[in-house]
C-alpha cells in the first residue's frame, strides 16, 4: 500500500481499501492465510468457528474466491484481510470476533487509540435493513467514524461510506432498525430523522433517550394511524407502542418457559429469526428475542441460556403436564439438543441431566 492514508478521512483510503477487496478476489492463498490467523487466534463464537471450518475446507479445494462472495461471513473475512493491511499502514490494531452480532462488525484503533468502525454488508438491492437504532453499542463514545463496506450482488461494485450516509428511514421487524439506501447519490436522510448530531452523538445518549428519538419519528412517519401489528389496534397507536419500546413490561419468563416446552431443539439453534415470528405473534415482542436466552455471561460454569433452563424447570414441568407433550419424549430430545450443542463439559452436561430428570417427573 502506499500514499497518505488517514481513517479519519474516507477519501484518503476508501480507493486503496476498494482495490485491495477487489484485488484479493485474485490471491486465494493470502485470504486462506487470514481464515487460517483467525482460526489461530481462537476470535471467533462456536458458530463463527463452524462457519470458518467450512469456508477453509472450501476455499482450500478447487473453488476460487469470487465463488464465495454470496456468503456474508466470507465478505466479512475479505474485508478483515484488507483491513489487516491498511491497519499495518496506519499503525493500528484490530478488533474483530467471527460470528459476533455486534455493530460494528471490525474495529481499528490507532496507536492514538482512536478507533475506527466498519460494518460489512451484502447487498441485493437498492435498499436493506441495516443495524438496531435502540441497541446499544459498547464504548461509541471511543470512535471517530462508522463507515460501511458494501459488496453488490454483481460481485464487481464495493462501496465504502460513512455509515451515516446511507441511512434513510426507520423501519420495524422484530425491533427498529435503519434502513439503508445503497445508491450513493441519494441523500441521506440522518439529519432528517434526528434533527442534528450524527450517528456517534446519537448512539452516545442513554437507552431511554435513543428509543424516544425513535418513537417521536415513527410518530410521524404513522401520523395516519394506519394499523401496524406493532403499533397496536386502536386509535391510541402511537401511546401503546411509546409503551412498549420505552418500557417493555413483559414477563420473560412466561417466554423462555414456552420456549423451552415446545422447542427443547433450541440449544442447536443457529439463529433466532423461526422462534423470533412465533415471539412476536403470541407475545407482541419486538426487542431481540435471543437475548432473552442468552444475555447475561455464564453462572457456575453454565452458560446463561442453562441456567434459565435450571431456573425454570419447576414450571416447565408443570406446563408440560397442562399440555399434550410427552414427558419422556421431551426429556429426550431436551438431552439430545444439549449433546449436540456439546457447549458443556461432560461434568456439566452430567448435572444438568441429573437436574432434568429430578424435576421432569
Amino acid at each position: 500500500m502506499s500514499g497518505q492514508i488517514s481513517l479519519q478521512d474516507i477519501e484518503s483510503f476508501s480507493s486503496t481499501l476498494g482495490e485491495c477487496i477487489k484485488s484479493s478476489f485474485e490471491k486465494k492463498d493470502e485470504v486462506l492465510e487470514t481464515l487460517n490467523l483467525v482460526k489461530k487466534e481462537a476470535n471467533f463464537t462456536k458458530d463463527g468457528e463452524k462457519t470458518l471450518n467450512r469456508l477453509i475446507k472450501e476455499l482450500s479445494s478447487d473453488i476460487e474466491v469470487s465463488d464465495l462472495l454470496d456468503d456474508s461471513t466470507f465478505v466479512e473475512l475479505i474485508s478483515l484481510h484488507c483491513l489487516i493491511k491498511l491497519s499495518e499502514k496506519v499503525e493500528a490494531t484490530i478488533k474483530y470476533k467471527l460470528g459476533s452480532t455486534k455493530f460494528p462488525d471490525i474495529t481499528i484503533e490507532d496507536k492514538e487509540k482512536n478507533r475506527y468502525g466498519f460494518e460489512i454488508k451484502r447487498v441485493g438491492g437498492d435498499a436493506i435493513l441495516g443495524n438496531s437504532s435502540t441497541q446499544t453499542v459498547k464504548n461509541i463514545d471511543t470512535f471517530k467514524k462508522i463507515y460501511a463496506i458494501s459488496f453488490f450482488n454483481d460481485g464487481d461494485t464495493i462501496h465504502i461510506s460513512n455509515y451515516e450516509d446511507l441511512i434513510f428511514d426507520i423501519e420495524v421487524d422484530h425491533n427498529p432498525r435503519f434502513r439503508l439506501k445503497m445508491q450513493l447519490e441519494d441523500k441521506s436522510n440522518f439529519k432528517e430523522i434526528f434533527s442534528e448530531g450524527n450517528l456517534i452523538d446519537y448512539y452516545s445518549l442513554d437507552q431511554e433517550s435513543r428509543e424516544k428519538l425513535v418513537a417521536n419519528y415513527l410518530r410521524k412517519k404513522y401520523a395516519d394511524n394506519e394499523d401496524r401489528w406493532f403499533l397496536g389496534q386502536s386509535t391510541t397507536i402511537i401511546n401503546e407502542f411509546l409503551e412498549q419500546i420505552q418500557n417493555i413490561k413483559l414477563d420473560r419468563e412466561k417466554i423462555r418457559t414456552f420456549v423451552f416446552c415446545n422447542y427443547p431443539a433450541i440449544f442447536t439453534f443457529s439463529n433466532y429469526h423461526d422462534l423470533r415470528k412465533v415471539i412476536m405473534k403470541k407475545y407482541k415482542y419486538i426487542g431481540a428475542v435471543k437475548d432473552i436466552f442468552t444475555a447475561g455471561g455464564q453462572e457456575n460454569g453454565f452458560p446463561r441460556i442453562y441456567v434459565h433452563l435450571i431456573t425454570l424447570l419447576p414450571q416447565i414441568n408443570s406446563e408440560l403436564e397442562k399440555s399434550s407433550i410427552n414427558k419422556s419424549a421431551w426429556i429426550k430430545e431436551i438431552k439430545d439438543s444439549v449433546i449436540t450443542a456439546s457447549d458443556l463439559s461432560p461434568a456439566k452436561q452430567k448435572e444438568l441431566f441429573e437436574l432434568v430428570d429430578k424435576h421432569i417427573t
